[in-house]
């Protein structure tokens, strides 16, 4: 998941003030692995679920533009 997130920055054509919500999503998942570590349940609260999937609708856009011989 973390490769989404960072792949889908690469790939932005953002200014740096607009990489909000790939840092959110970052930070969601840190706060996940930290859980994890602790024994805790990974899986995302409704808030951290909402900055990763608004990562993934970006990204699932970024891959709808490209070719599908780039595949």
């Amino acid at each position: 998941m973390l490769n989404v997130v960072f792949v889908a920055y690469f790939l932005c054509d953002c200014q740096p003030d607009d990489i909000t919500p790939y840092t959110n999503a970052e930070a969601a998942l840190n706060r996940c692995t930290r859980r994890a570590e602790r024994g805790e349940p990974p899986t995302p609260d409704a808030g951290e679920a909402a900055l990763l999937e608004r990562v993934i609708a970006i990204h699932d856009a970024q891959l709808a533009c490209v070719p599908t011989h780039r595949f």
